[in-house]
């Protein structure tokens, strides 16, 4: 049965990303009862797998839409349903751009979103470290505050324009806007700056 997500499943989908190895744990329990999120869940006997939808731009009307099934539940129509569930949401708000994200590495889903209609933007690598505790560095990051967003977006456009421009990610320097400002304050915490000289030069998420 598809439904929507309820506070009492919180307990059980941290579980499921848990288990599920999902990087994008986080953001999806954050703000899980924003006006900006939509999330829905396959319960039977258990959670079994859910999709999301959340705004990524209100202004370009880009919206991000994922959905996760557990491995033993895969090959059943699950993602299928979930998915015809969730596009009722999304004709509702016609966005101009649909983005979603997968690994490669895991049961084919590149097909899965091809039949779709999706086409590829761009890729990633994401590394795992799982060494030793690294040593203690003498360099002081302290955390963010909105005060910074000038200096720390032009660090982002400054770092990322050649990359965007290489693999033609349009537009190749990224925008800031109210939305984007806001969005860092929300995050502040996760975000920890480095000055040299009072000049922003390096930042970090965690």
């Amino acid at each position: 049965m598809i439904r929507n997500f309820k506070v009492e499943d919180t307990e059980k989908l941290i579980q499921f990303i848990k288990k599920e190895n999902i990087v994008d744990g986080d953001n999806i329990l954050s703000d899980i009862e924003s006006d900006d999120k939509k999330l829905i869940v396959y319960d039977e006997a258990g959670i079994r797998g859910f999709a999301y939808m959340s705004v990524c731009n209100k202004e370009t009307k880009r919206y991000d839409v994922n959905l996760y099934v557990e491995a033993p539940s895969r090959r059943k129509g699950i993602g299928t349903a979930l998915y015809n569930e969730m596009s009722k949401y999304v004709q509702e708000i016609k966005p101009n751009i649909l983005v979603t994200e997968f690994s490669v590495d895991k049961d084919k889903e590149a097909s899965f979103y091809k039949r779709l209609g999706y086409k590829k933007w761009f890729g990633c690598n994401e590394l795992y470290y799982r060494g030793i505790i690294q040593p203690n560095v003498d360099i002081e990051f302290e955390p963010y505050e909105d005060k910074y967003y000038d200096q720390y977006v032009k660090l982002v456009k400054d770092c990322f324009y050649e990359l965007r421009k290489e693999n033609d990610i349009q537009p190749y320097s990224i925008p800031s806007s109210k939305q984007d400002r806001e969005n860092r304050l929300k995050s502040k915490d996760s975000i920890y700056v480095l000055f040299e000289n009072e000049q922003l030069v390096a930042s970090i998420f965690v």
